[in-house]
């Protein structure tokens, strides 16, 4: 199982508020994965669990704008929150293969 991070970004400010939650991969936990019979996961991040960061430390009281989403990122990070490691991180190669990006 590999652990990554979506990020949307409401500014284009580089040092600006990200709204970040995590997914697992190849396993079945995580946020509300399910795997298809195709192979594929289906990956389904709620706004609500978007944690707002700067460079990986929340900050109180910010709220997204979701009329001027500017950026949506996908990051694998040896960084969670607040000084918290990922414990699935691994140094080296990865690939994270991304059919559709929609929201529901």
């Amino acid at each position: 199982a590999t652990r990554y991070k979506f990020l949307l970004r409401d500014s284009s400010d580089f040092n600006g508020v990200c709204y970040q939650s995590t997914f697992e991969v190849g396993t079945a936990r995580g946020l509300v994965v399910r795997l298809l019979a195709s192979g594929i996961e289906t990956v389904r991040i709620p706004f609500a669990t978007l944690v707002p960061t700067i460079f990986a430390r929340t900050v109180p009281d910010a709220e997204i704008n979701l009329r001027n989403i500017v950026s949506v990122q996908f990051a694998l990070s040896k960084f969670e929150l607040n000084d918290a490691l990922n414990p699935l991180f691994r140094e080296g190669p990865f690939e994270l293969e991304i059919v559709d990006v929609a929201v529901y």
